[in-house]
């Protein structure tokens, strides 16, 4: 790491290893899987030439096309998910630079210079009580470099001061300096495999089983549904493995990235953040909520002050004080906007608890930048 930023610790190594191993297995298990489908082609293949060969009719023909489809309908099975559409879409989104933010891009600079890490490829403004990395995960980007995009919920900037946002911001730029980020790329790979193949698959199945309506189609159709379904076993079997080291190894990450903010920022503000955070997010969903469940008969002017009004109104309810414009959190208070929340650790939770966090963050080495009690809304 550069510019002295905490390295990662031998839990994280050790995650990252795991996950490692448990991806590379599921990889080498589905090219088996490929190389025995392609093997079913050549096989069955032959064996359709060779009765074509022994005895050319109509009969024959249409046996030898059934056959020789087995192997084609298996080998799709397992390479159609790369054909599929992505369906995602950023219009929820709104793209933004220094010349329409230039006080955020500051603030933005800042974290750059403090951290060393390269500048976002884009950065987008959403409604979200929240900030994140993403990049493009399509099939080629497992084998090609990309850039990753900093998005920024407009409902997290009106609930934080600029201090607190620059802590959360600098969490997301530690996740940027982690190159294990890229074990990420071939989890969303794994789990678009898993899910057309496994989960996404009765229609297509259906589809082979009936054929055209001909009984030799349909023979082959419930052969081929027969080596899919053994196949779909194996692929679930080995993907639980995936799964479950990549949600252990986003936890560590997630630890992690805490360091990096903890390091260049102030700690009181980063803990504060995240002590507000259920709070800021049960005020935003419940305007939210209370607009779209009105069917259009009522639509807000600014859905970010009926948050702030919220926000108010939930404090009086629980006695939170204000400081700095803001409701102040207590540790006491974490489950009461959260009912969620567990006191077992889930092995399959991509993040940690909250407490959990602040618990690390208060060990975590920092510079102990100085506080910035304004509004972060001022910065955009």
């Amino acid at each position: 790491m550069t510019n002295n930023l905490p390295s990662i610790s031998t839990a994280y190594r050790t995650k990252l290893i795991s996950a490692i191993i448990s991806i590379t297995v599921f990889f080498i298990v589905y090219f088996i899987l490929i190389l025995i489908s392609l093997a079913l082609i050549f096989l069955l293949g032959y064996g359709a030439v060779k009765i074509i060969t022994l005895h050319a009719n109509y009969l024959t023909i249409v046996l030898a096309l059934g056959l020789f489809s087995i192997g084609l309908v298996v080998f799709y099975f397992l390479i159609k998910f790369i054909f599929i559409k992505n369906n995602y879409s950023n219009r929820h989104l709104v793209e933004v630079d220094r010349r329409k933010q230039p006080e955020l891009f500051a603030l933005i600079d800042e974290i750059v210079a403090e951290t060393s890490v390269k500048m976002p490829g884009k950065v987008f403004l959403s409604p979200d009580v929240n900030a994140s990395v993403s990049y493009n995960s399509l099939f080629w980007s497992m084998f090609l470099p990309v850039k990753k995009n900093l998005t920024i919920g407009v409902g997290l900037i009106n609930s934080t001061t600029v201090g607190e946002l620059k802590a959360v911001l600098a969490h997301e730029f530690g996740h940027f300096s982690q190159r294990s980020m890229k074990i990420g790329g071939y989890v969303n790979q794994a789990e678009k495999i898993i899910f057309d193949t496994v989960y996404n698959n009765r229609e297509y199945e259906q589809t082979i089983k009936n054929g055209s309506g001909y009984w030799a189609f349909q023979l082959s159709g419930m052969i081929s549904v027969g080596f899919i379904s053994v196949f779909q076993y194996i692929l679930k079997f080995s993907s639980d493995f995936i799964f479950q080291n990549n949600a252990s190894l986003r936890r560590e990450m997630e630890f992690h990235a805490d360091a990096v903010a903890t390091y260049v920022t102030n700690p009181k503000e980063q803990i504060s953040s995240l002590l507000r955070l259920d709070l800021s997010n049960a005020a935003f969903n419940s305007s939210f909520l209370f607009y779209t469940e009105s069917n259009g008969k009522y639509l807000p002017e600014n859905l970010f002050e009926n948050q702030t009004a919220l926000m108010k109104i939930f404090s009086e309810r629980n006695n939170h004080q204000y400081e700095n414009g803001l409701p102040k959190i207590n540790e006491d208070d974490l489950t009461r906007y959260n009912k969620t929340k567990v006191e077992i650790e889930d092995q399959w939770a991509s993040h940690p608890e909250t407490h959990r966090r602040i618990e690390r963050i208060r060990k975590n080495k920092t510079k102990s930048s100085p506080e910035n009690n304004e509004l972060a809304s001022i910065l955009i």
